[in-house]
């Protein structure tokens, strides 16, 4: 109900058929949304009535409910907006690993091998809860270590929009090369391909699509390193040269 009244409504009533109402309109800022929004709470518990009970807004029905009121903690309530991992963890030297991250806080001093489970709000991972893995015990919240700057975090995000403009301009270019062109026929016969292209052009554009990459992720004096494998590894013999006899 609140969306349908902000500009730029995607569900908007068409003007006709590709243009919908208000899809011109100035962009909302994130500040003008949250001061809209709160208005938008305000009028609909305050000033809104409900005709099912006695024309009262809900915060008229609200208060007129004789229930004494239980208040429960902020942080009781904050337990039910985490989610939980399933998976036993240990704190170690490092904090806890979670994610692929590691996560620490003062209060972990002295409890290396505590057998802990981990809770956390989705899409909010700077912090995760810490939970004794025996007894469920809360015992604090662990922050993430080593946390990137806000420009680093943008710069992130600009490369990742970046790669986006990349990989749907290859898409356009890959959609168009794909379309395939034939010789024109006067007679009854096999069609012919009209493609010009050479063994080396075709070489390369089968090795640029089969790795997954483009030809502009690589510098041009790109060479791979080679690898030592591990003494774990198990790897084939080196065949002894055969001497000839001279």
């Amino acid at each position: 109900m609140f969306f349908s009244t902000l500009p730029r409504y995607t569900h908007a009533q068409k003007l006709d058929s590709r243009h919908h109402s208000g899809e011109k309109d100035p962009a909302l800022t994130f500040e003008g949304f949250v001061e809209l929004f709160a208005q938008w709470v305000t009028a609909r518990n305050a000033d809104h009535t409900m005709a099912g009970y006695g024309d009262l807004t809900p915060l008229q029905w609200w208060n007129s409910e004789n229930t004494a009121l239980r208040e429960v903690s902020a942080e009781d309530l904050h337990v039910f907006l985490l989610e939980g991992d399933r998976s036993t963890r240990v704190i170690n030297g490092h904090g806890i690993r979670f994610k692929g991250r590691d996560y620490m806080a003062g209060w972990m001093t002295g409890r290396s091998g505590t057998r802990v489970h981990i809770r956390f709000q989705p899409h909010h991972l700077a912090q995760i809860e810490i939970f004794d893995a025996d007894n469920r015990r809360h015992l604090g919240t662990a922050h993430l270590a080593d946390q990137a700057t806000d420009e680093q975090i943008e710069q992130v995000y600009q490369a990742r929009a970046e790669r986006s403009r990349r990989v749907r301009r290859d898409l356009r270019r890959a959609e168009t090369r794909r379309r395939r062109r034939f010789k024109a026929h006067t007679t009854t016969g096999p069609a012919q391909a009209d493609t010009a292209m050479t063994s080396k052009e075709a070489a390369k554009e089968l090795r640029t699509w089969s790795s997954g990459r483009t030809a502009d992720d690589l510098p041009s004096d790109y060479m791979p390193r080679r690898i030592t494998p591990p003494g774990r590894w198990a790897v084939p013999a080196t065949p002894t040269p055969i001497e000839e006899d001279t």
